[in-house]
């Protein structure tokens, strides 16, 4: 509990000072986040780190993310998460009954491989 009241505590002070209020409003986050990304391109396209076991990578749920999401598709960091992106989340944690990440991660991977045997499938069906 401390530890929340501090943080409400800290924030409120800086809130307080001189143009901190306005701080994430109007045109100058944006461009602030425009300049960061440019400065650190690829950085949100990271790839996810290696496990012991050669040829399987481990899945995580911001890596499975970066592969669903397009990044580069909204102006600002705290807006490239798009919401068809969002309500799939949404939608696993509620059917799930967990926001755990792991859980998360799992249900989106095979819903992933789910989709791609379906298009597969869609792709080698003869047409008619």
């Amino acid at each position: 509990m401390c530890r929340k009241i501090s943080r409400r505590e800290s924030q409120r002070r800086w809130l307080a000072r001189t143009g901190n209020a306005a701080y994430h409003t109007g045109d100058t986050p944006a461009d602030r986040v425009k300049a960061w990304r440019a400065a650190h391109p690829g950085y949100w396209r990271r790839r996810a780190a290696k496990c012991d076991d050669p040829g399987k990578e481990k899945t995580t749920l911001s890596s499975l993310l970066t592969q669903f999401a397009l990044q580069d598709a909204c102006p600002a960091l705290q807006d490239s998460w798009t919401p068809h992106l969002t309500a799939l989340l949404g939608l696993i944690a509620w059917v799930r009954g967990t926001a755990l990440q792991n859980v998360i991660a799992d249900d989106l991977r095979d819903i992933m491989f789910a989709g791609h045997a379906i298009l597969d499938e869609m792709r080698a069906a003869p047409k008619k």
